[in-house]
């Protein structure tokens, strides 16, 4: 119970991490005139699932995920040479490297996105996924649901119940 009970702990206190924490690197972008193919080329030489746009000062004007690539690019048929600005998604809701890892989740939430650009006096240092938020949580869905499928008593679908509460409060 002790083991448990540090775990949540630790896994609430993640969530008020400042969002520089996640300024590990320069998220990768590229400038609007980009076309679409070098665009793509860079995301899977570097395996990430977005770029960003952005404007010659470093501000972030949009941002292009795998997941607009079906829709806006393929379905759409979109030739390879189209400049990224015609597809990217704009205007991009970002946050600064004072802002808490709760606000991003929040954020992440509140507009369906998936991807939150972290900038400091206007210019990208980093980007924070919904995958990243996660991964702070010691405790997933998957990891709860299975931990109720295996319950051999009564206690332990009891201290499952706290885990699902524990989740819920950290998100």
């Amino acid at each position: 119970q002790q083991s448990g009970a540090v775990s949540r702990v630790l896994a609430e206190q993640s969530l008020q991490a400042p969002l520089a924490d996640f300024a590990r690197g320069t998220p990768l972008a590229v400038l609007p005139q980009t076309p679409l193919a070098t665009a793509l080329q860079q995301m899977l030489d570097r395996g990430v699932g977005s770029v960003l746009v952005a404007g010659p000062e470093g501000g972030v004007l949009g941002i292009l995920t795998r997941h607009d690539v079906l829709g806006r690019i393929t379905l759409a048929g979109r030739p390879l040479d189209t400049p990224i600005a015609e597809v990217m998604s704009h205007p991009v809701h970002t946050l600064t490297v004072r802002d808490r890892a709760h606000a991003a989740a929040l954020l992440l939430s509140r507009e369906g996105v998936r991807h939150v650009p972290i900038t400091d006096e206007g210019r990208i240092v980093g980007i924070v996924s919904e995958r990243d938020l996660f991964g702070l949580q010691r405790l997933s869905v998957r990891e709860l649901s299975s931990a109720i499928r295996r319950a051999p008593d009564l206690g332990s679908l009891v201290q499952s119940a706290a885990d699902v509460r524990a989740l819920s409060h950290a998100l």
